[in-house]
């Protein structure tokens, strides 16, 4: 007989790594190589006594009847960097690349193994991961409100308000969060009692307006385009063109808005607009933005360099 414990400790070790993407890579790993390692061992309680043994049913899941494209492209991703080691010859960097990608290699398995979530669960996870965040961006406030001067200084220099771990990671799980929260009004999600659904539309809320106050572009990028494409899809499964054209206006003007009533909005953008004139001017290499402009010129010189050879070169 499998017992139930399993299905609750792959919930738990899905919980401790969706936390642990915002605080902490060492647990990160460990529910990681938990979810791997439960995906191949059953559980089975005889004579009051507990044995692990292979799940060989559900290693036959990984060559299932139908291509998993999904499954597919993430192990393809792994197997490109496992192939980059040789004509790159960095082997340092490789090894560092290859382990940092090698859950894309492990964990889709895991989770193909894995039996389904529920709806109930699925969406449950969600909603813990918005709470995380929610928390999360509440403390990070906290912090900016008490030390907004020194805050907004570093902001003007081209930093960033102080978060867990990476400011650019934490703004795309930011992103991410406002996505899940969308999805758990649509579905009416609630754990307990229906009127949680307001507390999810309140909580989507606040994480929208505060990564605008976080003011990360990686962050804002993918949140535009995620809602981008959500109200595209909307438009035209509901042909509701009027609708839909309004609700774009609006999502352009939010910047506009943002930029007029959160000083670190503000800043970022300031400061992007001073690090292009530099550039310009040809005195911003060592600042952020404007390094990347030069690296992007000097790439497309190089482009334009080896197009000249390849045409000079004698047929």
């Amino acid at each position: 007989m499998i017992i139930p414990g399993k299905k609750y400790m792959v919930l738990f070790f899905y919980l401790g790594a969706l936390f642990s993407l915002i605080f902490s890579p060492f647990t990160l790993s460990v529910s990681l190589i938990a979810l791997c390692v439960l995906a191949f061992i059953k559980w089975k309680n005889e004579r009051g006594r507990l044995d692990f043994f292979p799940d060989i049913a559900a290693w036959r899941k990984l060559m299932p009847p139908a291509p998993n494209y999904p499954i597919y492209a993430l192990i393809l991703i792994f197997a490109l960097t496992l192939l980059a080691g040789w004509p790159v010859q960095e082997w340092d960097f490789w090894l560092d690349r290859l382990r940092t990608r090698l859950p894309l290699l492990l964990l889709p398995l895991a989770v193909v193994i894995h039996p389904p979530l529920s709806t109930r669960e699925f969406n449950g996870l969600l909603y813990a991961f918005v709470l995380m965040l929610v928390f999360t961006c509440i403390g990070v406030g906290i912090n900016y409100a008490t030390h907004f001067e020194a805050v907004q200084q570093m902001i003007k220099q081209g930093q960033s308000i102080p978060v867990p771990r990476n400011h650019v990671r934490f703004s795309v799980l930011m992103a991410v969060g406002v996505v899940a929260g969308i999805y758990l009004i649509q579905q009416k999600h609630y754990w307990y009692k229906p009127w949680e659904n307001r507390v999810v539309i309140a909580m989507t809320a606040f994480l929208f307006i505060f990564i605008h106050i976080l003011s990360v572009r990686t962050g804002l990028a993918a949140l535009y385009l995620a809602m981008g494409a959500l109200l595209i899809r909307y438009i035209l499964v509901n042909k509701k063109y009027l609708t839909g054209a309004l609700m774009m206006a609006a999502l352009v003007l939010l910047p506009v808005i943002a930029y007029r009533m959160a000083p670190s909005f503000k800043a970022k953008v300031d400061y992007m607009r001073y690090d292009w004139y530099m550039f310009q001017q040809g005195q911003g290499g060592i600042n952020s933005d404007s390094g990347r402009f030069a690296s992007l010129d000097a790439g497309w010189d190089i482009v334009k360099n080896i197009r000249g050879l390849a045409s000079a070169r004698p047929t």
